[in-house]
């Protein structure tokens, strides 16, 4: 029996106690990404990531390629990294996730990891010292979570 529409994760179907929507029930298709829903994406992905970078090579003496890509790769690998004496994780968990509760999009504080990693490029690239952001002073998603 699937998950219907309006179903809350957790709840009873039919007020029977061993049916659980997305404990004992399997959640539906239409409320989680499949396999090839994430294949999809990741392809798309990369094929994005691969016109900015065709772009920045084009350009090369005017942009400088920021490896946003890389650095969360580098972050999800180390599972955390300590910037300005704050603790980051890739993922939602307050009070060190660099995500905003939606799981997409990032927080305060990972906007500003973000933002090191362009302004890393920048510097790198032209030989700019643009100060680094303080990820001390951006918030992370706290608790409760709605």
């Amino acid at each position: 029996m699937p998950l219907s529409t309006g179903s809350v994760l957790g709840t009873l179907v039919g007020g029977n106690p061993s049916l659980i929507n997305g404990v004992t029930v399997p959640v539906g298709d239409q409320y989680v990404l499949i396999p090839t829903e994430i294949q999809a994406i990741n392809d798309a992905r990369l094929a994005f990531n691969i016109a900015i970078q065709s772009v920045a090579t084009a350009n090369s003496t005017k942009l400088a390629l920021a490896d946003v890509s890389g650095a969360l790769a580098t972050l999800v690998t180390n599972k955390a990294g300590v910037y300005n004496n704050v603790t980051i994780t890739p993922n939602i968990n307050p009070p060190t996730g660099i995500y905003s509760e939606d799981g997409i999009h990032p927080n305060s504080r990972g906007y500003a990891f973000l933002s090191n990693v362009f302004i890393g490029a920048i510097n790198e690239k032209f030989g700019a010292t643009v100060p680094l952001t303080d990820l001390s002073k951006y918030k992370a998603t706290a608790l409760p979570i709605p």
